[in-house]
């Protein structure tokens, strides 16, 4: 929005806000007699607690990420299954341990990491992942 009264000034920085400047209203902030509080924009989620900044993803298919990471086979069963349980994962390096999660519409996803909310397996592969925004869509 667009401050039009002079005089306020930025919740996060303190420094004025002119008029014509672009500024948010801080969700939370009051002024003393309950008035809003604004921040300037370029302040983002620092200035706005309920506004998460967008993080960069790296997306990649389950054929890169065979050739990149190559999973292990779980050590509970003699033929070729990817998929271990969380008690198979003790004592793994922990940038070697990934999550199997249940996706929309029937699909499986992998991310770095052990989470627990909709999770259907673990992976370990051989190479270490070094960035946790990544995703893979497994098919």
């Amino acid at each position: 929005m667009q401050i039009r009264f002079p005089g306020v000034t930025c919740a996060v920085c303190g420094q004025p806000l002119p008029p014509g400047s672009e500024a948010e209203v801080h969700p939370t902030l009051r002024g003393p007699k309950g008035g809003k509080k604004y921040y300037h924009s370029q302040h983002g989620a620092q200035g706005n607690p309920k506004v998460r900044t967008r993080r960069w993803v790296h997306k990649m298919s389950d054929d890169e990420f065979d050739r990149k990471y190559e999973p292990l086979n779980s050590p509970s069963v003699d033929w070729e299954y990817p998929y271990w349980e969380a008690d198979e994962i003790v004592g793994q390096k922990d940038n070697h341990v990934w999550t199997v999660l249940h996706g929309d519409v029937d699909r499986l996803y992998i991310v770095p990491g052990i989470h627990r909310v909709n999770q259907f397996a673990f992976m370990v592969t051989r190479k270490p992942w070094k960035d946790k925004n990544i995703e893979v869509k497994w098919t």
